[in-house]
């Protein structure tokens, strides 16, 4: 069999340490490699220099990524030894198959991730996984022939009949099924996911429906309220887009029954009906009534909302923003990175997750600011793994959450502005203190006269890492990106600068939680709530003098409560 992709050389991945990170990520969660035949492969062992690593060994992450190694000085083994050679460079290597098959983009994945399990839950639940093979999507490449691939399983086609009226993302991702599910592994991931939720609600029958959002129509989608009263969150919010559905409730599909599509559409027509309110009260408290509505009919077995992530040789299924659930989580403010040698600024900050009070994990997380092209997000991503992502925060929500919960950072920010009052920037500055307070959007705008920006730039830049710190604009000179990197660095130093320069520890810690829920669908809310300060009060040990902190920060309100939904990890 002549191979599917090309081989794997360490040097590949020296070049790219995310690639050198995905490859670890791989070998200590234990998943398969593909081979450049197309097959599956394990490797035990990663031998370094003759030092020897098993799956999980904390040290081998520093060790692999010394630049001074060669292909040589490291190997792989199996029981006996794997050549590098054997294994693929598939895509998230940076391969691609041989032959022009297209490489499957992150869109692409989600559709069909999210298509595989509902199929395979499907199979699973009607006892026919076992009778199923993958080889079937071979000549699968439309709706209607997947259809009739459903309709060889007795019960299939009916569970996923509302599947089917998502045909043109299905349409256009189809064809690729077949490969996404044998040489990107998703046949292995997606039996396995379904085993674990199955076993984890063993209520669900073949009387249920499951079915992505896209498939959904308006009467019954769980969206439709959401988007009934979005625009006037949007308006009261000051916001330029609308707060995307996803930051009430992330789900990737739904599982349903008859009475769940009932109340679904019930509320639907509820909210069809006050759509007219323009009120930011409605807004909160009917959504609240609709989170209330979600998790009583999960409690009930009607509904579940279900979040897709990929997962390794373990599959966990978690309950988020669970009211009874007995797990806290409490964010605290770390540093911040604002390099001189990139566009970006890196806020990084400690989660804490405990159950029953006791802790059970601190991870290392980061937020991360997008450059132009991503539209200046806040995106929020594991430091150590930048695959494991928690969401992301617009400009207009970054600007709202930070500015109504403490604004101490932005008078820093407002006076170092003032330094700059006879400058031919001046009038590219935000003026005074509003919600609007970051000119990135204005700057991005303004071309070659971007290049006016940089004493502004320098300055945020010694303010945050010490006098003679200088942004290297040189790196960019000469470049049709050198206006749109100075625009961007901008704003990641006013960024940079509202958030470090609070003034009061507790407060900065809640301004970064709170863009912290605002980005995993945990809520957008401003000031501190009072179950925040139960929470610090209760797992921080703090005292009733220190809580006289919370005069630093401004009024609690919730904007949206995030929404009950199922993690599958």
């Amino acid at each position: 069999m002549a191979d599917l992709f090309s081989k794997l050389q360490f040097s590949n991945l020296q070049k790219n340490p995310k690639r050198l990170q995905k490859f670890v990520e791989k070998f200590n969660a234990e998943e398969d490699f593909t081979t450049v035949d197309g097959k599956k492969k394990k490797i035990k062992q990663i031998e370094v220099k003759k030092e020897r690593y098993k799956p999980g060994d904390d040290e081998l992450i520093s060790v692999i990524f010394n630049s001074s190694l060669r292909g040589t000085d490291v190997k792989f083994y199996n029981g006996g030894e794997i050549k590098i050679g054997i294994l693929a460079k598939t895509d998230e290597f940076g391969g691609q198959t041989k032959g022009g098959k297209q490489k499957i983009d992150g869109k692409t994945t989600e559709v069909l991730s999210e298509t595989a399990f509902c199929f395979y839950y499907a199979l699973l639940l009607t006892r026919n996984l076992d009778k199923y093979s993958v080889e079937s999507w071979k000549t699968v490449t439309n709706t209607p022939q997947f259809q009739t691939l459903c309709s060889k399983f007795n019960g299939v086609r009916n569970m996923l009949s509302y599947q089917f009226n998502d045909a043109k993302a299905l349409d256009k991702d189809l064809p690729k099924m077949y490969v996404f599910l044998t040489q990107e592994g998703w046949d292995d991931i997606a039996r396995r996911q379904v085993k674990a939720f199955k076993a984890k609600f063993p209520s669900i029958t073949r009387s249920y429906f499951i079915a992505r959002p896209s498939g959904m129509d308006k009467s019954y989608s769980p969206y439709t309220a959401f988007n009934n009263i979005r625009d006037s969150l949007k308006g009261y919010v000051g916001l330029d887009r609308q707060i995307n559905e996803n930051k009430w409730n992330p789900a990737d599909f739904w599982i349903f029954n008859s009475r769940g599509l009932h109340f679904m559409e019930m509320w639907n027509k509820k909210a069809n009906e006050l759509k007219s309110i323009k009120s930011e009260t409605y807004s909160a408290s009917y959504m609240n009534l609709v989170n209330n509505q979600v998790y009583k009919l999960f409690e009930k077995n009607m509904l579940f909302p279900v979040s897709l992530k990929k997962s390794g040789a373990s599959v966990k299924i978690v309950k988020v923003n669970d009211k009874n659930s007995d797990i806290d989580q409490i964010v605290e403010y770390d540093k911040v990175l604002l390099d001189p040698n990139n566009q970006d600024v890196q806020i990084f900050y400690n989660l804490s997750t405990y159950e029953n009070n006791k802790l059970l994990s601190k991870k290392e997380l980061k937020a991360k600011m997008k450059t132009a092209k991503g539209g200046f997000r806040l995106e929020l991503e594991e430091a150590k793994n930048a695959t494991a992502r928690h969401g992301s925060v617009g400009v207009g929500l970054q600007q709202y959450i930070i500015y109504n919960t403490n604004d101490s950072g932005i008078s820093k920010l407002n006076e170092i502005r003032k330094e700059f009052s006879e400058d031919d920037i001046n009038q590219y500055l935000p003026r005074g203190s509003s919600e609007n307070w970051m000119g990135v959007n204005r700057y991005s705008k303004i071309g070659n006269e971007a290049s006016k920006l940089l004493p502004y730039v320098n300055r945020m830049m010694e303010e945050i890492n010490g006098a003679d710190s200088k942004f290297n604009d040189k790196k960019y000179a000469g470049q049709g990106s050198y206006a749109t990197a100075i625009a961007t660095k901008a704003g990641a130093g006013e960024l940079a600068i509202a958030v470090t320069k609070i003034i009061n520890k507790f407060a900065r810690d809640i301004v970064v939680e709170n863009l912290h829920l605002a980005a995993g669908s945990g809520g957008i809310r401003v000031g501190a709530s009072p179950d925040q300060l139960k929470r610090r009060a209760r797992l921080l040990g703090m005292k009733e003098d220190e809580m006289i902190l919370i005069d630093d920060i401004k009024d609690y309100e919730n904007l949206l409560s995030g929404c009950f939904h199922l993690k599958v990890m």
